[in-house]
Protein backbone atom coordinates (compact mmCIF):
# COMPACT_ATOMS: atom_id res chain seq x y z
CA UNK A 1 0.00 0.00 0.00
CA UNK A 2 3.01 2.26 0.13
CA UNK A 3 2.49 3.24 3.79
CA UNK A 4 5.59 4.08 5.78
CA UNK A 5 5.12 1.98 8.93
CA UNK A 6 7.96 3.72 10.76
CA UNK A 7 6.27 7.13 10.51
CA UNK A 8 3.00 5.65 11.80
CA UNK A 9 4.79 4.10 14.76
CA UNK A 10 6.54 7.38 15.53
CA UNK A 11 3.24 9.25 15.35
CA UNK A 12 1.50 6.79 17.66
CA UNK A 13 4.41 6.93 20.06
CA UNK A 14 4.17 10.71 20.21
CA UNK A 15 0.43 10.57 20.88
CA UNK A 16 0.86 7.94 23.59
CA UNK A 17 3.66 10.01 25.12
CA UNK A 18 1.42 13.08 25.28
CA UNK A 19 -1.41 11.08 26.86
CA UNK A 20 0.90 9.60 29.48
CA UNK A 21 2.51 12.98 30.08
CA UNK A 22 -0.80 14.69 30.81
CA UNK A 23 -2.01 11.74 32.85
CA UNK A 24 1.11 11.72 35.03
CA UNK A 25 1.43 15.48 35.28
CA UNK A 26 -0.25 15.73 38.70
CA UNK A 27 1.70 12.74 39.98
CA UNK A 28 5.02 14.20 38.88
CA UNK A 29 4.10 17.61 40.36
CA UNK A 30 3.21 16.05 43.71
CA UNK A 31 6.42 14.01 43.70
CA UNK A 32 8.52 17.09 42.98
CA UNK A 33 6.70 19.07 45.68
CA UNK A 34 7.27 16.23 48.14
CA UNK A 35 11.00 16.35 47.46
CA UNK A 36 11.10 20.11 48.05
CA UNK A 37 9.06 19.81 51.26
CA UNK A 38 11.46 17.16 52.55
CA UNK A 39 14.49 19.26 51.65
CA UNK A 40 13.40 22.72 52.82
CA UNK A 41 10.97 21.59 55.57
CA UNK A 42 8.63 24.61 55.82
CA UNK A 43 6.39 22.35 57.91
CA UNK A 44 7.20 19.39 60.11
CA UNK A 45 5.40 16.57 61.85
CA UNK A 46 3.55 17.73 64.96
CA UNK A 47 3.31 21.38 63.90
CA UNK A 48 0.03 23.28 63.73
CA UNK A 49 -0.40 24.71 60.24
CA UNK A 50 -2.98 26.22 57.92
CA UNK A 51 -2.99 25.40 54.20
CA UNK A 52 -5.60 26.78 51.79
CA UNK A 53 -7.83 27.71 54.73
CA UNK A 54 -7.51 24.24 56.31
CA UNK A 55 -6.01 24.15 59.81
CA UNK A 56 -4.66 21.08 61.54
CA UNK A 57 -1.67 19.40 63.12
CA UNK A 58 0.73 17.66 60.74
CA UNK A 59 0.71 13.90 61.29
CA UNK A 60 2.74 12.82 58.25
CA UNK A 61 4.52 14.26 55.21
CA UNK A 62 4.60 11.67 52.43
CA UNK A 63 6.01 11.66 48.93
CA UNK A 64 2.63 12.44 47.38
CA UNK A 65 0.58 14.12 50.12
CA UNK A 66 0.63 15.71 53.57
CA UNK A 67 -1.69 14.48 56.31
CA UNK A 68 -3.34 16.77 58.87
CA UNK A 69 -5.51 16.11 61.91
CA UNK A 70 -7.94 18.87 62.87
CA UNK A 71 -8.91 19.79 66.43
CA UNK A 72 -12.14 17.79 66.09
CA UNK A 73 -10.10 14.70 65.13
CA UNK A 74 -10.94 15.01 61.43
CA UNK A 75 -8.34 13.44 59.14
CA UNK A 76 -7.34 15.43 56.03
CA UNK A 77 -5.02 14.58 53.14
CA UNK A 78 -3.66 17.48 51.07
CA UNK A 79 -1.70 16.89 47.84
CA UNK A 80 1.87 18.11 48.19
CA UNK A 81 1.48 20.34 45.14
CA UNK A 82 -1.10 22.40 47.06
CA UNK A 83 1.09 22.57 50.15
CA UNK A 84 4.11 23.69 48.14
CA UNK A 85 2.19 26.06 45.87
CA UNK A 86 0.10 27.82 48.55
CA UNK A 87 0.82 30.21 51.42
CA UNK A 88 1.32 28.15 54.58
CA UNK A 89 0.71 29.55 58.08
CA UNK A 90 2.85 27.70 60.60
CA UNK A 91 1.69 28.48 64.14
CA UNK A 92 4.23 26.20 65.83
CA UNK A 93 7.53 27.12 64.20
CA UNK A 94 8.37 30.15 66.38
CA UNK A 95 9.23 29.75 70.07
CA UNK A 96 6.89 32.53 71.22
CA UNK A 97 3.55 33.94 70.10
CA UNK A 98 1.52 37.03 70.89
CA UNK A 99 -1.87 36.46 72.49
CA UNK A 100 -4.55 39.05 71.74
CA UNK A 101 -7.82 39.32 73.67
CA UNK A 102 -10.42 41.91 72.68
CA UNK A 103 -12.78 43.44 75.21
CA UNK A 104 -15.28 46.32 75.33
CA UNK A 105 -15.69 48.96 78.04
CA UNK A 106 -18.40 51.57 78.48
CA UNK A 107 -17.74 55.15 77.41
CA UNK A 108 -18.40 56.43 80.94
CA UNK A 109 -15.83 54.04 82.46
CA UNK A 110 -12.39 55.18 83.60
CA UNK A 111 -10.34 54.20 80.54
CA UNK A 112 -6.95 54.61 82.22
CA UNK A 113 -8.10 52.41 85.10
CA UNK A 114 -9.35 49.76 82.67
CA UNK A 115 -5.96 49.70 80.94
CA UNK A 116 -4.09 49.38 84.26
CA UNK A 117 -6.34 46.53 85.43
CA UNK A 118 -5.84 44.67 82.14
CA UNK A 119 -2.07 45.13 82.18
CA UNK A 120 -1.84 43.95 85.79
CA UNK A 121 -3.97 40.91 84.96
CA UNK A 122 -1.67 39.90 82.11
CA UNK A 123 1.51 40.56 84.08
CA UNK A 124 0.26 38.37 86.94
CA UNK A 125 -0.30 35.34 84.69
CA UNK A 126 2.42 32.76 85.24
CA UNK A 127 2.80 31.97 81.53
CA UNK A 128 2.93 35.55 80.24
CA UNK A 129 6.48 36.60 79.40
CA UNK A 130 7.88 39.78 81.00
CA UNK A 131 9.45 40.83 77.71
CA UNK A 132 8.00 42.12 75.48
CA UNK A 133 5.85 43.71 78.17
CA UNK A 134 2.07 43.17 78.16
CA UNK A 135 0.26 46.08 76.54
CA UNK A 136 -3.26 47.36 76.00
CA UNK A 137 -4.25 49.49 73.02
CA UNK A 138 -7.46 51.32 72.22
CA UNK A 139 -8.36 49.59 68.97
CA UNK A 140 -11.67 51.27 68.16
CA UNK A 141 -14.20 53.84 69.33
CA UNK A 142 -17.25 51.78 68.46
CA UNK A 143 -20.92 52.76 68.48
CA UNK A 144 -21.69 51.62 72.02
CA UNK A 145 -18.29 50.89 73.57
CA UNK A 146 -14.56 51.52 73.54
CA UNK A 147 -12.77 48.45 72.20
CA UNK A 148 -9.52 47.42 73.88
CA UNK A 149 -6.98 44.86 72.69
CA UNK A 150 -4.99 43.06 75.38
CA UNK A 151 -1.65 41.85 74.01
CA UNK A 152 0.71 39.50 75.82
CA UNK A 153 3.58 37.26 74.73
CA UNK A 154 3.94 33.64 75.80
CA UNK A 155 5.67 30.42 74.85
CA UNK A 156 4.00 28.82 71.85
CA UNK A 157 2.77 25.70 73.72
CA UNK A 158 0.95 28.00 76.19
CA UNK A 159 -0.72 30.17 73.53
CA UNK A 160 -4.27 28.82 73.72
CA UNK A 161 -4.34 28.42 77.50
CA UNK A 162 -3.18 32.00 78.10
CA UNK A 163 -5.81 33.33 75.71
CA UNK A 164 -8.57 31.35 77.41
CA UNK A 165 -7.42 32.40 80.89
CA UNK A 166 -7.27 36.11 80.06
CA UNK A 167 -10.67 36.02 78.37
CA UNK A 168 -12.18 34.39 81.45
CA UNK A 169 -10.41 36.48 84.10
CA UNK A 170 -10.84 39.95 82.61
CA UNK A 171 -14.57 39.97 83.42
CA UNK A 172 -14.29 39.60 87.24
CA UNK A 173 -11.26 41.92 87.25
CA UNK A 174 -13.27 44.67 85.54
CA UNK A 175 -16.28 44.06 87.78
CA UNK A 176 -14.15 44.40 90.91
CA UNK A 177 -12.73 47.70 89.61
CA UNK A 178 -16.19 49.03 88.72
CA UNK A 179 -15.54 48.98 84.98
CA UNK A 180 -18.61 48.20 82.91
CA UNK A 181 -18.65 45.95 79.85
CA UNK A 182 -21.70 47.25 77.96
CA UNK A 183 -24.21 45.43 75.83
CA UNK A 184 -24.61 46.66 72.25
CA UNK A 185 -27.24 49.39 72.30
CA UNK A 186 -28.89 51.85 69.95
CA UNK A 187 -30.46 55.20 70.88
CA UNK A 188 -33.70 55.99 69.06
CA UNK A 189 -34.89 59.61 68.94
CA UNK A 190 -38.55 60.12 67.98
CA UNK A 191 -39.39 63.54 66.55
CA UNK A 192 -42.93 64.95 66.49
CA UNK A 193 -44.31 62.49 69.05
CA UNK A 194 -47.97 63.20 69.86
CA UNK A 195 -48.63 65.34 66.78
CA UNK A 196 -51.61 64.55 64.57
CA UNK A 197 -51.15 63.34 61.04
CA UNK A 198 -51.21 66.31 58.65
CA UNK A 199 -54.23 66.61 56.39
CA UNK A 200 -53.59 65.40 52.84
CA UNK A 201 -56.03 66.67 50.18
CA UNK A 202 -57.46 63.93 48.02
CA UNK A 203 -57.01 61.30 50.72
CA UNK A 204 -59.42 58.47 51.44
CA UNK A 205 -61.05 60.59 54.16
CA UNK A 206 -61.78 63.39 51.71
CA UNK A 207 -63.38 61.00 49.25
CA UNK A 208 -65.58 59.50 51.96
CA UNK A 209 -66.62 62.98 53.12
CA UNK A 210 -67.49 63.95 49.54
CA UNK A 211 -69.77 60.94 49.24
CA UNK A 212 -71.75 61.92 52.36
CA UNK A 213 -74.96 63.94 52.00
CA UNK A 214 -74.71 67.62 52.82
Amino acid sequence: LGIDISSVVLGLSAVIGLILGFGLQDTITNLAAGVWLAAIRPIDKGELVEVKGISGRVTAIGIMATELKKADNTYIIIPNSLVWGSPVINSSRMDTRRVEVKVRVAYDSDLDLAIRVAVDLMAAHESVLPSPKPAVIVSELAESAVRLSLRAWTKTPNYWRVGWDLTRDILPAFREAGIKIPFPQVEVHMDGAGQTQPHIPGSEGDRMAGDSPA
